[in-house]
């Protein structure tokens, strides 16, 4: 193979974007599980409360939920090469990390 074959260059790209996403969704489980469980202020029955004894605290569920982009990415871009789909690897690529910036940009607006 060589450098100018396209498909390796986006193997390349896919694989870095692969460790920012895992980055980024560390992040969010981070940023989320301070959001719902890092405040001493609600009032009781807030949904912060609900989400952090319902989500955050059985640690399973939360993590899944922040790496759902992850796993979009990884199973979306691996076919997308696998097929050589230049739509599916665009829409993997910028669909999963565009996913995790607007979570944080959701998490930092409302909490």
């Amino acid at each position: 193979m060589e450098w100018s074959d396209p498909w390796l260059r986006a193997r390349v790209a896919w694989v870095f974007v692969v460790f920012a996403a895992l980055f980024l969704s560390g992040s969010f489980w981070l940023l989320g599980g301070y959001s719902f469980c890092g405040t001493d202020t609600t009032e009781p029955g807030a949904f912060g409360d609900w989400a952090c004894e319902n989500l955050v605290r059985p640690v399973v569920p939360w993590v899944l939920i922040a790496l759902i982009p992850l796993a979009l990415l990884l199973l979306g871009g691996h076919l997308a090469i696998k097929r050589k789909s230049w739509g599916l690897f665009a829409a993997s690529v910028i669909g999963a990390p565009l996913l995790l910036l607007i979570g944080h940009i959701s998490f930092t607006a409302i909490f």
